[in-house]
């Protein structure tokens, strides 16, 4: 059981990869002339570095700090669904 939990969040992991590898090569290709401007102008390779990934950080900083949110409260929700169920199917009973 563990070896394929495991494999799945393998799995997932490199899904994400690749979605945030898509999204940067995207954005690469919307900013060509951009990035060519600010060379042009004298910008260095950090520059434009900085530039691109900032956003990217910004992404993935934003997850994992959805992630350490939603972690510590999941019990909480699960709690209230479980409670919402049973009060709906009390309800529809009567």
């Amino acid at each position: 059981m563990s070896a394929v939990v495991a494999i799945m969040a393998g799995l997932s992991i490199l899904i994400s990869c690749l979605g945030l590898f898509g999204l940067a090569a995207i954005t690469i290709e919307r900013k060509t002339k951009e990035i060519g401007v600010r060379k042009v102008l004298g910008a260095t390779e950090s520059q434009i570095t900085l530039l691109l990934s900032r956003n990217f950080a910004l992404l993935i900083a934003l997850a994992f700090f959805d992630c350490r949110v939603h972690l510590p409260i999941s019990p909480c929700i699960d709690g209230w669904k479980a409670s919402l169920i049973e009060l709906t199917s009390t309800q529809s009973s009567s």
